[in-house]
């Protein structure tokens, strides 16, 4: 487990035995949607050096007001210049359930979900902070096909240091959400698909898992 600065934290599902039944769980989200045209969406030159720098917080967060109030607009999904990234929530609710229900378990409540993601072979989301959410914790459980070749990129908001978290199977990101104090992060999937399932978390639920580290 590694605490990458105050509000982000960056284990694994082999650190977390009481973790260990979400491996198999996450094999069940490896779905892969069928995207229009059967063309796979890739990150352009400049986008993909615009995530190697830090965010432009003002051109950023209006990226991200713009993306969140149209976010229910059937007709418009996320700007293409801020995500290639699928939701495929619908197509994994089953793995959702089951996992908020073991989550619960040990939790003694059942989370709420926060999504579940496709992200193809060149496939990212651009720096955001998902202020507009609830806050609280966020843990998004990942899997992919290989080691180290999609990342978790998050800015420390006191610091201004970027941090670069590479993806492994099973790997566990666990944020905290707080407008007064914003975490900017980002992700890129290189080249190998990747997919996440996340929840909301509590306070006392971070201790409860990490309380044998």
């Amino acid at each position: 487990m590694r605490k990458i600065f105050d509000g982000f934290i960056s284990t694994s599902i082999c650190e977390l035995p009481q973790l260990e039944f979400a491996r198999t769980l996450l094999n069940g989200c490896r779905v892969r949607p069928l995207l229009q045209n059967n063309l796979l969406p890739s990150i352009c030159v400049s986008k993909r050096k615009k995530l190697n720098q830090p965010p432009d917080e003002i051109v950023d967060r209006e990226l991200e007001r713009s993306d969140f109030f149209h976010k229910g607009d059937p007709n418009r999904g996320p700007s293409e210049s801020s995500s290639t990234c699928y939701n495929i929530y619908q197509d994994v609710a089953h793995v959702s359930s089951l996992m908020q229900i073991r989550l619960g378990a040990i939790l003694g409540e059942c989370p709420s979900p926060q999504g579940a993601f496709y992200y193809p072979m060149n496939g990212y989301r651009s720096w955001h902070t998902n202020r507009f959410d609830q806050q609280g914790w966020r843990a998004y459980f990942v899997t992919v096909d290989a080691h180290q070749t999609s990342f978790f990129r998050a800015m420390c908001p006191t610091s201004g240091k970027v941090h670069t978290i590479w993806d492994e199977p099973g790997r566990v990101n666990l944020f905290r959400i707080d407008p007064r104090n914003p975490i900017w992060h980002c992700i890129v999937a290189d080249s190998a698909p990747r997919w996440s399932l996340g929840f909301l978390l509590r306070n006392q639920d971070i201790e409860t898992l990490l309380m044998d580290k």
